[in-house]
């Protein structure tokens, strides 16, 4: 049994200690027999990291809103930088159905200690998120507008870590003539390039969990736009091999390019 701890739920096994090994025992100290057993190793579909995104385009720009969602292992990955102490304090509030003021569990000098230790935590908030946008798409945002944390993931009945994010991106959409170019591969986020001697293996790849990612993209293009067979074309694939897979589906409905890969 792991206990639930930051954006875990009871019952979730963190991804270092998938497969390991642990030694079971009935808590009675006077027992010296032990039994060693193998931790469960989850699947990729377990760990999933799925992202819906609605994009508009406003001449050069891509306005875009992403909604994010993690589950079990994969939650790990966006913890650190997104969540704050004042939002996790909240949601275990909610969770255990506490509704009295918060900072009247404290004496005034602490009360104040204490939303000040928030303040300044939440302070980074804008820059966290920019930074966020960044690993995803890897370039910076033109704009943030506005982020929001769903949920936190740690509720065994609900334990999916969620957050939505809207912001400008410059750079993604080009003038080609009459036509407008899109960077589509960019909306699936930013992929490793790997060149030269790089490219030449000489250690296994490690990698604590399975993991599995999906994205669902909606982009609604300009009033007469549309989408070129060629480009539709190339938007449909599919790759499978021992080591992974990848597959992607587009269409084109009532105006707005609509996405689906895994």
């Amino acid at each position: 049994f792991f206990s639930p701890e930051g954006y875990y739920a009871a019952g979730e096994i963190y991804g270092d200690f998938q497969g390991q090994k642990a030694v079971l025992g009935t808590g009675n100290t006077k027992e010296k027999e032990e039994t060693t057993i193998s931790l469960p190793v989850s699947e990729a579909k377990n760990n999933c990291q799925s992202a819906d995104l609605k994009v508009s385009l406003d001449g050069l720009n891509m306005k875009i809103h992403r909604n994010m969602k993690n589950t079990c292992a994969m939650k790990s990955m966006e913890w650190n930088d997104i969540v704050h102490f004042e939002d996790i304090t909240n949601k275990y509030r909610t969770y255990f159905g506490e509704t009295d003021d918060f900072m009247k569990k404290f004496s005034k000098k602490e009360a104040a200690e204490v939303e000040e230790i928030f303040r300044k935590d939440k302070a980074s908030a804008d820059d966290n998120y920019k930074e966020e946008i960044k690993f995803y798409h890897g370039n910076d945002a033109k704009q943030l507008e506005k982020h929001e944390l769903v949920n936190t993931g740690f509720d065994y009945n609900n334990p999916v870590f969620e957050y939505n994010v809207d912001y400008v991106m410059d750079g993604m959409v080009k003038k080609a003539g009459k036509n407008i170019v899109l960077s589509v591969g960019k909306l699936l986020g930013d992929l490793l390039q790997i060149e030269g001697n790089d490219r030449v293996r000489n250690v296994d790849i490690y990698r604590s969990i399975a993991s599995s990612y999906k994205w669902n993209i909606e982009i609604t293009l300009p009033s007469g736009s549309v989408p070129s067979s060629e480009g539709l074309k190339m938007l449909n694939t599919n790759i499978t091999n021992d080591c992974g897979m990848f597959t992607s589906s587009a269409k084109f409905t009532d105006g707005k390019l609509i996405i689906s890969a895994e």
